[in-house]
């Protein structure tokens, strides 16, 4: 084989040149000249010899990528541990990313990668939900601080090994079924929390460094400064600025609110301002509770857009009155006796509209 526009020779050096390929020198098979020991000759561009050698080198370059973004076994039966990104599910409002390695910020997107050592903050009117490596799902809530210590997934029932650090607000953790001898950790200032499998749980972590746990399914096991305990589904465990245990009881239900609906579209006159009822349900445990109502004009309920804020409600109605036309949305919570604050019903949204609204 030789390159076009170079000398063809035979065996004795006599040979005819190559014939022309029929398109005029475009193809990888040129054409051929038969010599007399019977020799073939293939004439070929140098185009596109160059070509293909150049599409050989991308094709190799891109195989040696995905190997070594693929996870590795090791040996030993395929046991070792492979990290893992996390991933954003949801993410509303402004969140950022601090970079562990660089300490660059960057604003968060819906298929960012997190890594381990990387911190989630969202700010006031944002929050985000994100998934680790061994299923479990974050919600992180405004006006909070997670960082993704450890992130290691693993392949055919092996273990996994999740670990994240909640600085300041709230993290509700949802864990899937997991392999023996895996771990997924919460860790705050005051406590390392040990999650079991298919466990519902949340985390509060508040501005004068006190903290809360509240466990709705499964089981947590949590260190802390008064020694181990387990914490059941149900239950709710507040923790002390210098971590003493000063509540532990029933986790309270959240009020249901039924009322009005969510969604809901109440007429009013034009130019009259609107009253609207607000009604929810009381707890099923037989505690004695009063309520916290907000109203705002966004579903994050924070300034400047909470409207209206009561509590220490005994009553499970509130009539808001002098309401002008727009959205509103609103939530309730049950607070106990000892101080125990209950999730959050709702929020729901109710939209005001003048009577010339609606009929257009």
């Amino acid at each position: 084989m030789v390159l076009e526009g170079d000398e063809t020779l035979g065996a004795e050096g006599g040979g005819r040149a190559a014939a022309p390929a029929p398109d005029g020198g475009g193809g990888l098979f040129m054409g051929t000249t038969n010599n007399r020991l019977g020799f073939e000759w293939v004439a070929v561009s140098k185009r596109r010899l160059y070509a293909g050698a150049a599409l050989l080198v991308l094709a190799a370059s891109a195989c040696v990528g995905l190997y070594l973004r693929l996870p590795h076994d090791g040996g030993a039966g395929g046991r070792e541990l492979h990290p893992a990104a996390a991933r954003f599910n949801l993410v509303e409002g402004e969140v950022r990313v601090v970079r562990g390695e660089t300490r660059e910020v960057v604003r968060a997107g819906a298929v960012m990668a997190v890594r381990p050592g990387d911190t989630v903050e969202t700010l006031d009117a944002a929050r985000a939900v994100i998934t680790l490596a061994d299923g479990s799902t974050l919600e992180v809530s405004p006006n909070s601080l997670v960082t993704i210590s450890e992130n290691a997934g693993a392949r055919e029932g092996t273990a996994s090994r999740v670990r994240v650090a909640l600085g300041r607000g709230r993290l509700e953790v949802s864990t899937e079924e997991q392999p023996a001898e895996s771990s997924n950790t919460v860790e705050t200032r005051l406590t390392k929390n040990r999650l079991a499998a298919r466990t519902e749980a949340s985390f509060d972590v508040f501005d004068n460094s006190s903290e809360e746990v509240r466990v709705g399914a499964g089981s947590v096991v949590s260190e802390m400064p008064a020694g181990r305990t387990t914490i059941g589904p149900e239950e709710h465990l507040a923790l002390g600025r210098g971590g003493e245990v000063r509540r532990r009881e029933p986790l309270l239900d959240a009020p249901v609110l039924y009322d009005p609906p969510h969604a809901a579209r109440v007429v009013a006159r034009e130019r009259e301002q609107m009253s609207v009822t607000l009604q929810w349900t009381r707890p099923l445990a037989r505690l004695s509770v009063t309520y916290r109502v907000e109203v705002a004009s966004s579903p994050f309920f924070v300034a400047p857009g909470l409207l209206f804020e009561r509590e220490g409600l005994a009553s499970t109605r509130l009539v808001l009155t002098d309401l002008p036309p727009g959205n509103y949305f609103w939530r309730a919570r049950s607070i106990s006796e000892a101080g125990q604050a209950s999730a959050w019903g709702g929020p729901q949204r109710f939209t005001i509209l003048t009577d010339s609204a609606e009929a257009r």
